[in-house]
Formats: structure tokens, sequence, C-alpha cells
């Protein structure tokens, strides 16, 4: 019927050779799938532990300025419950009085500890001692 002749060349890649080049692209592409699984995956840890930390300073500076403006005495467990709580985030204040503490021979003190959990882990602690 149609025969080509010498001087008739071929243009352009048939559908065949371009299906051939994909599947060699993916193959050669599967071993770096997990590297950009993995790096997605910590991109979203960074962000929760530095949403973690500033959460955590925003109640420790909330604590500091208690102090100031109320007194010393009036500390208490529950003083960060008023600030806005980013979701997923779970804090935990310790206010215990560290009048055994070398540092604190002087006067009466209290040790602060604010912990900042998502999932179960840890995400932030923040300790500070505060003298009367």
């Amino acid at each position: 019927m149609f025969e080509r002749s010498p001087l008739h060349k071929q243009r352009g890649v048939s559908l065949i050779e371009i299906v051939i080049i994909i599947i060699v692209l993916g193959v050669v592409a599967t071993p770096f799938s997990d590297g950009f699984i993995s790096v997605s995956k910590s991109f979203s840890v960074d962000i929760e532990v530095l949403q973690s930390n500033a959460y955590a300073q925003s109640c420790a500076e909330h604590i500091l300025y208690l102090r100031r403006a109320g007194g010393y005495a009036g500390l208490v467990n529950t003083d960060c419950d008023d600030l806005p709580n980013p979701a997923g985030l779970v804090k935990t204040v310790t206010i215990a009085s560290a009048s055994g503490d070398a540092a604190c021979a002087s006067g009466d003190c209290k040790s602060i500890e604010i912990v900042v959990t998502s999932g179960g882990q840890t995400r932030a602690n923040i300790s500070f001692l505060l003298m009367n």
C-alpha cells in the first residue's frame, strides 16, 4: 500500500518511546521518594516545635508580668490558662516552692516549669526560678 522511500525521514517520537521514557524515569526516581516523604515530615515536626516554644515562652513572660503586677504570692499553676492555645498543644505549668535550692539560700523562691506536649511527646520545656 504505502511504502516509505529512503529519502523519507521519521519526525518526532512515537507514543511507545514516550511511555518507555516515563517508565525508566519512574524507576530511577523511586529511591528518592522516601527522602522527600521524610523531609516533609521533618518540616511539620519543626513547625510544631517552633509553635510549642513560642507558646511556652509566652506563658513564661505572662507569669513574669503577673509577678511584677500582682506580686509573688499570687502565682498559681493556672496563670497561663487564659492565653490562646494553639491547636493540638497541651501546656502544663507547675509552680512549686524551691526554698531548699542552693541558689535560693537567701530568700523564698518558686520554681516554675512549663511543659508543652503534642501527641504525648514533649515539644518544649522551660524552667526557671523566681526569688521574692
